[in-house]
């Protein structure tokens, strides 16, 4: 639970996991509802209701607290909906239509608020989305090149 809520700087906020737990129990609730067996052992919630707990956190916190609170940087983040979940300056300068130094200077804005996590080599950074932030933009597990 605690890397899927954690943002680019390898954080979890507590909202963020309690949010999770809170949506996981009203999934779960639903599951118990329509008839779903209940969660294995001394489990509090199933692999469903938290799978489907995630995209929940993970929409709130990207439209409520990330893009709220970085309001300018809202169309970069918009720009790689449906996107690869691993990019280099390369690809963004693709997908932003952009010279790869305004595509490496957007990207470090994005890793320093915590919706990329800078991975690579000085040389060679990748530029990587948290799970937490996937769902909100639709992402796709993979590199980009």
């Amino acid at each position: 639970m605690l890397s899927r809520t954690a943002d680019g700087s390898k954080q979890t906020a507590p909202r963020e996991l309690i949010h999770l737990l809170s949506a996981a129990r009203d999934e779960q609730l639903k599951l118990l509802e329509t008839g779903a067996a209940e969660p294995v052992g001394e489990s509090l919630f199933s692999p469903t209701a938290l799978k489907a707990a995630l995209p929940i956190v993970s929409s709130v916190r990207y439209n409520q607290t990330l893009c709220a609170e970085h309001a300018t940087l809202k169309p970069l983040m918009e720009k790689l909906e449906g996107e690869k979940t691993q990019q280099t300056p390369k690809s963004l300068t693709k997908i932003w239509n952009v010279s790869i130094a305004q595509a490496t200077s957007n990207a470090e804005k994005l890793a320093e608020v915590g919706f990329f996590e800078k991975r690579g080599t000085k040389d060679e950074p990748v530029y990587w989305v948290p799970f937490l932030y996937r769902d909100a933009l639709h992402l796709v597990q993979g590199s980009a090149d």
